[in-house]
């Protein structure tokens, strides 16, 4: 098998393209439901908290999802 040498960011950017892609293959609705809905929900408190030791979140969007409640 031939040999590649490529810069770290580069084979980051890879592994986090194929991740995502298999995310997209293989997760159905209904899974993917699944698993939003096991996170945690956390008070505006504990967001303020994970603010003022973090920052901010960014508000760039990499996916989202949207669930309908019932």
């Amino acid at each position: 098998m031939p040999t590649a040498i490529i810069e770290i960011d580069e084979l980051r950017k890879i592994i986090h393209e194929e991740v995502r892609q298999v995310f997209r293959e293989e997760f159905n609705p209904k899974l993917m439901e699944l698993v939003l809905r096991s996170l945690p929900v956390i008070s505006d408190e504990e967001q303020r908290e994970i603010e003022e030791l973090y920052g901010e979140p960014s508000h760039e969007v990499a996916e989202s999802f949207v669930l309908e409640h019932k």
